[in-house]
């Protein structure tokens, strides 16, 4: 009886290579249910039967399942590639002590086992976040209360415009992201209407093109508004970004009648094309004006946003996620030496 025929895969050469080729690097994309799971697998065991050490190997992934599901994989293969393996055999044993972990897990074996370079607490617990709400209010409130009258009076724009609570909010949003020390990542102008551009050609297209019989239907007047304040963009920076602003928000677009459109489901692709055309006009004004007061905001809220990185960072016994990997990343590139060790 003939055996079945067995077909490789037809990428089967690629595949030979990721898993045998160890003394570089490679990069496999590749969509769901495809085997890279597996290919993970062979290249630890491949890298292990040439003398690598599987305390020495970090095999990373995002998801504590999916670290898992590796763990048991790569015990599986070990197990079974072990038999008259001498090698194979001792490295099963020294999967309690293999780096197999989530990044964030990767990142605690850092920042723990090498305590004394990270200059952490390796007793650190872990938090999804710097401040509760509660405390971000208390110490916001108090940061106001001890301001200088002469620094309120110049960000009174700020204060009307965003509101306390909006500056709280962006003040915690500098503060989690740890890179932004200036007004640089805000963007600029000439940035901001590529963006909308990129982001509204299709819909504006859809309404310059969008077929109603009836020029007095209110949707389709007010569709002609949005499209004008898109001209009046498109021209450069809006001269008064407060009145495009306002402008904006004024225009309702649950409006219309199905007739002058040609039925229900055109007119519902209508409402949705002008709605989404005004919230990006809405967005975009509301960028431009919060860049004309970009200087008070920044002046009132950095001094704040220094205050909470110092208190956060001055206690290394608790760290946030995003500690985790920073920190680590951190002790890895400013030490050559322990790096070669890690």
């Amino acid at each position: 009886m003939n055996s079945p025929e067995i077909t490789l895969p037809a990428d089967e050469q690629v595949r030979r290579a990721v898993r045998t080729e160890i003394s570089r690097n490679v990069i496999v994309e590749a969509s769901a249910g495809t085997g890279k799971t597996s290919l993970i697998v062979d290249r630890v065991v491949n890298l292990l039967e040439q003398g690598e050490s599987l305390d020495h190997l970090a095999v990373v992934t995002f998801t504590d399942a999916a670290a898992l599901e590796l763990r048991q994989r790569v015990r599986r293969a070990l197990t079974a590639a072990s038999c008259g393996n001498e090698r194979l055999s001792s490295q099963a044993e020294l999967l309690p002590l293999s780096v197999i972990r989530t990044i964030h897990g990767f990142a605690s074996v850092i920042l723990r086992r090498y305590a004394h370079l990270t200059r952490v607490d390796p007793s650190f617990s872990v938090t999804s976040g710097h401040y509760s709400g509660n405390e971000l209010l208390r110490m916001w409130d108090g940061y106001l209360v001890g301001l200088d009258d002469s620094l309120l009076l110049q960000s009174l724009d700020a204060l009307r415009l965003i509101g306390s609570e909006g500056l709280l909010a962006l003040a915690c949003e500098i503060e989690s992201r740890h890179w932004i020390t200036d007004t640089g990542p805000f963007g600029s102008g000439e940035e901001r209407l590529r963006l909308f551009r990129s982001r509204t050609a299709r819909t504006i297209d859809f309404l310059d093109s969008a077929e109603c019989s009836d020029e007095s239907d209110l949707l389709y007047a007010r569709s002609r508004t949005l499209l004008d304040m898109v001209r009046q963009l498109d021209r450069g920076n809006p001269s008064d970004p407060a009145v495009l602003l306002e402008r904006a928000r004024s225009v309702g677009t649950n409006c219309g009648r199905r007739d002058s459109w040609g039925g229900e489901q055109r007119l519902a692709a209508a409402k949705e094309a002008a709605g989404s055309l005004r919230a990006e006009l809405v967005a975009t004004a509301a960028a431009f004006e919060g860049e004309r007061i970009l200087g008070q905001v920044w002046d009132l809220v950095w001094p704040f946003v220094s205050e909470l990185r110092s208190l956060w960072h001055a206690d290394l016994s608790r760290l946030s996620y995003q500690d985790m990997l920073v920190l680590s990343a951190e002790s890895l590139a400013s030490n050559p030496p322990f790096r070669e060790f890690v």
